[in-house]
């Protein structure tokens, strides 16, 4: 269980590719820290900060450390994963309960932590993979943005120079005729048609 513990610090304090603390919030330092009593608490500050992810679109990255590891009631008590398994490994190490009642207490406890902490980490699994939808909708219409531009400007560069000039030509003849028929047609009275 020692190790366990271990391990989940480590997880807890968990970096990006950037180097930026997973868990930590707003903060760029580690997650959790470990004091001299062997308790372990949170470091960091606040929430993560929002990633845009598209134009007026962005996503929160990452949960922070109090959202994933702390705030289980167990005995009608607030506490964390790492004090509940902190707990549990004290009261099975040689001498840690006093007696069976105390260590059947302590079991019960780590139970009840332990499938709390589960249900808490599902949901922040569950809430991730929402995210991962959401980001995967997003670069759906980013890249069917992207294709769409892209038949755009080849409509736009593809057109040849010569058969648009010769054609623009063509067009400005036909309205300097329509011009110049419609302004003799203007300038005929009755009497012109009676002649």
């Amino acid at each position: 269980l020692e190790a366990i513990l271990d391990d989940l610090l480590a997880l807890a304090n968990s970096s990006d590719l950037r180097g930026e603390p997973l868990f930590a919030g707003s903060a760029s330092s580690r997650a959790y820290a470990r004091s001299g009593d062997g308790s372990i608490a949170f470091q960091g500050t606040g929430e993560a900060p929002p990633m845009p992810i598209g134009q007026g679109v962005s996503i929160q990255a990452t949960d922070s450390g109090p959202r994933l590891f702390e705030g289980l009631e167990v005995g009608g008590a607030t506490t964390d994963m790492f004090a509940v398994i902190g707990n549990l490994a004290r009261a099975l190490a040689p001498g840690g309960s006093p007696d069976k009642a105390s260590l059947r207490a302590a079991l019960a406890a780590g139970t009840e932590g332990i499938a709390q902490a589960s249900e808490k980490i599902n949901a922040g699994r569950a809430s991730v993979g929402a995210r991962a939808a959401r980001l995967e909708v997003e670069a759906d219409r980013l890249a069917t943005a992207k294709v769409d531009n892209e038949i755009e400007r080849s409509g736009i560069e593809g057109v040849d120079v010569q058969t648009a000039v010769i054609e623009l030509q063509k067009t400005m003849l036909a309205l300097s005729a329509t011009q110049a028929s419609f302004s003799r047609l203007s300038q005929l009275s009755l009497f012109d048609y009676i002649r």
